[in-house]
C-alpha cells in the first residue's frame, strides 16, 4: 500500500490531468474541429465536400472515419468535439452503453442534417431481380435462405453487416426487424463498411447491407426492393454546440441539402 499522502496523490492525479488535457486541446487546435464516427455521413458528406463545408463555416475539420457508435464513444470520452452518425440517436445509445455503461447520454444534442439511403450490394455474378419488402423481411430474419427462393441462382445467402454499432445495420434492423438484432446463419460479421464491400466483391452468394456511398464507389450491383430503407443523417454534440460547432452543422446541412439526392 502506497505511503504518500492524500494531498500528493490528489496533485499527481490534477498535473496527469492537466497534461492530458493540454495534449487533447492542442490535439484541436493543430487540426481543427475533430469529428469522428459514420462512414456513410463521411463518405456522403465530409469527404467529397469538406473543403465546401470548411469554406461555409470558416472552421478547420479533421475527420476520421468509423462506425456511429464508434463516433459517439469518442465525442462521451472527449476525443471528438462532433460525432457522426446515420441512424437516430436513440437507436444507438443501448449499444454504446454496453461498451460505456457511465456516458453522459443526457447531455448529447442531436442534429439531422440529411437523408440518404441503405443499398443491399451483391456480387455482380449475381441475377436476381427486385424483391418486395416481405421478401427482403424474411431473408434478414433467417426465413429466406437460398437465392432461389427469390428468383436468384441456386445458392446460400451470405449476409455481409457491420458488427455492431454500425449506423446502417441499426437503420435496417429498426425498419425491417423491429429494432432487433439481425443475426441469420452464415452471416458474415466485418469490422467496418469496407470490409462488407471487399465480401461482397468475393462472395457470390453475399449479400451486404451497406452505405450507399461505397456501393456506388465500387460499381456494385444491388439488390432492389419495392422501396428504399431511409437513413437519417445526424451531427451529434455534448451540450448546445459552442457558435463554431454551429456554424459547421449548418454548412454541413446547407451542403447536404444541395447534394445529397
Amino acid at each position: 500500500m502506497s505511503n504518500r499522502h492524500p494531498t500528493q496523490v490528489s496533485k499527481s492525479s490534477f498535473v496527469a490531468f492537466a497534461l492530458l488535457t493540454a495534449t487533447t486541446f492542442g490535439v484541436f487546435a493543430n487540426d481543427g474541429i475533430v469529428i469522428q464516427g459514420s462512414s456513410t455521413v463521411s463518405s456522403r458528406l465530409f469527404v467529397p465536400f469538406k473543403a465546401s463545408i470548411e469554406e461555409k463555416s470558416g472552421q478547420k475539420i479533421a475527420v476520421t472515419s468509423s462506425k456511429s457508435s464508434a463516433g459517439l464513444i469518442a465525442l462521451l470520452e472527449g476525443q471528438a468535439q462532433i460525432a457522426m452518425m446515420s441512424s437516430p440517436l436513440e437507436e444507438e445509445i443501448p449499444n454504446v452503453k454496453k461498451i460505456l455503461p457511465t456516458g453522459d447520454f443526457a447531455s448529447l444534442k442531436a442534429f439531422e442534417i440529411g437523408r440518404t439511403r441503405a443499398a443491399f450490394a451483391i456480387h455482380p455474378k449475381n441475377s436476381t431481380k427486385p424483391v418486395s419488402m416481405a421478401q427482403l423481411k424474411d431473408i434478414l430474419t433467417g426465413q429466406i435462405g437460398n437465392w432461389k427462393e427469390v428468383g436468384g441462382p441456386d445458392m446460400p445467402i451470405r449476409l455481409v453487416v457491420v458488427r455492431q454499432g454500425g449506423g446502417v445495420l441499426s437503420t435496417v434492423e429498426a425498419q425491417m426487424n423491429g429494432g432487433k438484432d439481425i443475426d441469420v446463419p452464415n452471416m458474415i460479421k466485418v469490422n467496418n463498411g469496407s470490409q462488407v464491400i471487399k465480401v461482397v466483391q468475393q462472395e457470390e452468394g453475399a449479400l451486404g447491407i451497406a452505405q450507399l456511398g461505397l456501393v456506388s464507389e465500387a460499381k456494385l450491383p444491388e439488390l432492389g426492393t419495392e422501396k428504399p430503407i431511409e437513413q437519417r443523417l445526424f451531427l451529434i454534440t455534448k451540450n448546445t454546440p459552442a457558435a463554431p460547432l454551429q456554424k459547421v452543422i449548418e454548412a454541413a446541412r446547407e451542403v447536404a441539402s444541395r447534394e445529397l439526392r
